[in-house]
């Protein structure tokens, strides 16, 4: 059982959350996590009671993003990411497990009495974890080898070389008539089901600036998004102020133009007209 350079979660979740997990189980939402969380990472999944055991096996995939539509908890939570359930173990390790375990009794998740959303975990009490767990379960660790195997980062793709490009150089703007100041990138949606590519402050028109970045042609489907991103800016950030979508792609079919005479708050240009193709 080999272990890849990635980072290991405890995740903590109330009996409302955790019921319906399940092997397969494709979730439309976010869960919520620290800030540090990147795709790839594994995550054993700690339920309270009834059950307080550590019951499934997860995986970050996604790195963690911004929330600003839901309620935040106490202790500060503001990011999430998306998750898959790789497995559920028919037999949970419990407290008991951990209390008798020599290496593990004073392990910090436990002594905190698992107070709180996430712990980070160090790779050496993963692997008691893990060795707990292969213990317990039958065909476990076939499992943990293929998720240890599997790679522990996606490849960086064009859109996040433009974002970082972007980011860095938001005067890059000015070529198409945006003088706009960076904010954040990667913000989760949830109402909008999706993520921000960008956000920015658009200066001297004083409104906020939706940036949505594609590597092929603008489409409905690309108006959809925006349109639904402008809305979720509305409703949580914009106040009275004005908001304005910018679709960067590699040109628009006429479905993405005919539509764009519906809200003149959308826009579109090409990756070249800012010099990034």
């Amino acid at each position: 059982m080999s272990i890849l350079r990635r980072q290991y979660w405890l995740w903590v979740t109330r009996q409302e959350f955790f019921q319906n997990l399940k092997v397969g189980f494709d979730p439309k939402d976010w869960w919520t996590c620290s800030k540090d969380t990147k795709e790839g990472d594994l995550i054993f999944l700690w339920r309270t009671r009834p059950r307080s055991d550590i019951g499934l096996l997860l995986r970050a995939e996604s790195d963690a993003a911004p929330q600003l539509d839901v309620a935040v908890p106490t202790e500060g939570w503001k990011y999430c990411c998306k998750y898959r359930v790789l497995c559920e173990f028919d037999n949970p390790i419990t407290i008991a497990d951990l209390k008798n375990h020599p290496r593990l009794a004073d392990w910090g998740a436990l002594r905190s009495g698992f107070r709180r959303a996430s712990f980070r975990v160090d790779p050496s009490d993963w692997m008691r974890l893990c060795k707990l767990a292969i213990k317990k379960n039958q065909g476990f660790e076939k499992v943990l080898n293929r998720a240890e195997r599997s790679a522990s980062r996606r490849k960086i793709t064009l859109e996040e070389h433009i974002e970082d490009a972007l980011q860095k150089n938001p005067g890059l703007l000015r070529k198409i008539g945006f003088d706009a100041k960076f904010e954040q990138r990667q913000v989760v949606c949830q109402e909008a089901n999706g993520r921000i590519d960008m956000l920015f402050w658009e200066k001297k028109k004083k409104a906020w600036l939706v940036v949505e970045l594609k590597n092929v042609r603008a489409d409905s489907d690309t108006f959809g998004q925006i349109s639904r991103y402008v809305g979720w800016v509305k409703k949580y950030l914009a106040k009275r102020t004005s908001v304005i979508g910018l679709v960067i792609s590699r040109g628009a079919d006429n479905s993405f133009t005919m539509a764009t005479e519906t809200n003149k708050m959308i826009r579109q240009c090409d990756l070249a007209d800012l010099g990034l193709n």
